[in-house]
């Protein structure tokens, strides 16, 4: 059972609620008094399950309110507190009793109910945390836009990744700045109906990633408010290789037809592979020439030998085709797709179409069938899929901007991306001098790197700050027997972050610099990873070293007794504990004592690999601490003592 924590320092009232406590059960030993709301402020309060505190001024409540986290909170008044219901929203409390109003039953079940309604919040806590959660860390692109204006509201961590914008930049476009131009009336259109249903799978649609890539996401929508406004919440799911490869299948199922007609206009019905075998055995019993083509054996010799027509199967295949003809027994006709060993050695491609034909008793009697050969489509498809491949791996290297030069220093090739970095067209700089088109590029890095690339047959790389479009850029050039292919991309904002994680290191060390608190860090090692000019001041004045990166903390000048207990709290914290723990030291024979923080630290992965300490002297707020505890008792004295001169003439 979680203690109660009862703040009065009315003595009278105080010993009035113990007694009503302790009918409901509860030990004396589990409730702990204090006589101000002030002086709860250093409790531990997820050791109580609720706490009465009687009302003396609002501020009061409302400090140990903000204080005491998720702690229900009843606030006991007397009948002059005036206004006490207004009093007791104004501080965030859980509910109110009035002195002389409420027994121990009304007590209990106040408690009771307090801890129930903070158990209902907490709950409800929760419950929008993980919806923000699954909006901000879901595995897909999610924005809330508003209906009105199609302004993005709202944007999630992965929209930002795959859409190529920042966040604020998203935030001041409309959702129509993410299709292609000539989707937006459909997409306009598409809105228009959504106000119909709550919800809605719109389909596919087309996208565009800052970089102008465009790519294909299913998108799924439903209405809501955010920020007081009518909006809607959509979720896009990244369908582009399934549309890519639907419209490849497409294109080579056109083709596989093409070039189906074309042998069907050549051969005869005869050239197909017709054959026939029993339902029960498999034994061959029929077979047309056009097998020749197909094994390399005639007919005659395909029924003489009845083993080879199945023998010629490839050994990976035979579990098709004795599948295929199970289905053909169980739901009368079935498609394969296998192959077979020509005489010669080499290998052919069928498809087949095969039917069963039963007797007049409904008993399948035997399997026909119509085997084409689809070699010479079978290796279209394998050309085809070399030729998708190679197409693939080009649009994938385009996504920078990128450019070819021949050995005179002219424009060969330019791609979509530089067209619209540079606003031209490929056919406007085809034979353009690269140095007259950017002559300012004459006196930098450019000139160098590019004439070292041809002259020296070497891959250059660098940075470079490219004045014709006032952007940082990182460039690749590779020699080619032709000239020169150069790839570049804008790493301006890349600069921009690595100046500010500078500037922010070093504001970050003059801050924790300036303090009089002690502030390091250790690696699971217990190696030291950071450490403020205190700490190492802290250290020598104990050891007489200065401690440095990469140093082992707990060295041997420090004592067993102190390196015993301190590797204790490092393993603790290790193992994931966060704590607080006060040391007590003698410094020129006064008592000094220690507030020390250890909190682990995490990696991405969430495991632990290191803690983070932070020491503050508390010696002066220990010391008034003790003086308050002190004088505490001094309190409970003369109260014990009044209780007995008021019960003794009661008594008698």
């Amino acid at each position: 059972m979680k203690k109660i924590l009862l703040i009065e320092n009315n003595p009278n009232n105080c010993h009035l609620i113990m007694e009503q406590l302790q009918q409901l059960g509860h030990a004396a030993n589990n409730i702990t008094v204090l006589p101000t709301a002030e002086q709860a402020l250093t409790e531990t309060y997820t050791t109580y399950s609720v706490a009465l505190i009687s009302f003396s001024d609002l501020k009061s409540v409302k400090v140990f309110k903000e204080n005491c986290g998720c702690l229900p909170i009843i606030l006991i008044a007397e009948p002059t507190d005036t206004h006490i219901e207004d009093i007791a929203a104004q501080a965030g409390v859980t509910d109110y009793l009035v002195h002389g109003d409420f027994n121990s039953k009304i007590l209990g079940k106040a408690i009771q109910y307090a801890i129930k309604e903070e158990q209902l919040c907490n709950e409800l806590r929760h419950s929008r945390t993980d919806y923000k959660r699954f909006f901000e860390e879901g595995p897909s692109p999610m924005w809330i836009y508003d209906y009105d204006t199609l302004q993005f509201l709202a944007v999630n961590d992965v929209a930002v990744e795959r859409y190529g914008y920042t966040r604020d930049e998203l935030l001041d476009m409309t959702i129509e700045g993410i299709v292609p131009h000539e989707d937006v009336v459909m997409l306009r259109e598409s809105i228009t109906r959504e106000i119909k249903n709550s919800y809605n799978d719109t389909g596919y649609w087309r996208h565009v990633k800052k970089n102008g890539e465009t790519f294909y996401v299913n998108v799924f929508s439903h209405t809501t408010e955010f920020q007081g406004k009518k909006a809607r919440m959509v979720l896009a799911i990244d369908v582009n290789s399934k549309v890519l490869t639907e419209r490849k299948n497409k294109e080579l199922n056109y083709v596989i037809k093409q070039q189906k007609e074309q042998l069907d206009d050549i051969l005869s019905s005869l050239n197909e592979v017709i054959w026939a075998v029993n339902s029960k055995t498999y034994e061959l019993l029929y077979t047309n020439n056009s097998c020749h083509k197909v094994y390399g054996y005639t007919a005659t010799e395909m029924m003489a030998t009845n083993e080879l027509f199945f023998d010629s199967i490839h050994p990976n295949d035979k579990d098709i085709v004795t599948k295929a003809l199970d289905k053909v027994l169980t739901e009368g006709q079935s498609d394969m797709k296998f192959r077979v060993y020509h005489k010669d050695g080499g290998i052919r491609h069928l498809i087949c179409n095969a039917v069963v034909k039963k007797n007049e008793k409904g008993e399948p009697v035997m399997i026909s069938g119509v085997s084409i050969d689809v070699t010479l489509i079978a290796k279209a498809e394998e050309l085809l899929q070399e030729k998708a491949e190679e197409l693939e791996n080009i649009l994938n290297s385009i996504g920078d901007v990128f450019f070819t030069l021949d050995n005179d220093w002219n424009f060969t090739y330019v791609n979509r991306e530089f067209e619209e970095t540079y606003h031209c067209t490929k056919d406007e700089i085809a034979g353009t001098k690269f140095w007259e088109y950017f002559p300012n590029a004459v006196g930098q890095q450019f000139y160098s790197e590019y004439h070292r690339a041809i002259n020296e047959q070497v891959n250059v790389h660098f940075e470079e700050f490219a004045t014709s479009i006032n952007k940082w850029v990182a460039v690749s050039a590779y020699p080619t027997k032709d000239g020169l292919t150069v790839y570049f991309r804008d790493i301006t904002e890349e600069r921009k972050l690595k100046e500010k994680i500078k500037k922010d290191d070093q504001n970050l060390k003059a801050l924790i610099n300036n303090t009089k608190d002690l502030i390091w860090s250790v690696d699971k090692d217990l190696i030291i990873t950071s450490a403020n000019e205190p700490f190492r001041v802290e250290v020598y004045n104990n050891i007489k070293k200065y401690p440095n990166m990469g140093d082992y903390l707990l060295c041997e000048e420090f004592g067993k007794e102190f390196i015993t207990r301190w590797e204790g709290y490092y393993y603790r914290a290790l193992d994931g504990e966060t704590f607080k723990v006060i040391e007590e030291s003698i410094e020129n024979k006064e008592t000094k004592f220690a507030e020390v923080r250890f909190d682990p630290i995490y990696d991405q992965e969430g495991d632990v690999v290191g803690v983070s300490c932070f020491s503050r002297d508390i010696t002066e707020r220990r010391k008034h601490l003790l003086k308050i505890e002190a004088q505490n008792e001094k309190l409970k004295t003369i109260a014990r003592i009044q209780s007995h001169q008021v019960r003794g003439p009661v008594a008698t």
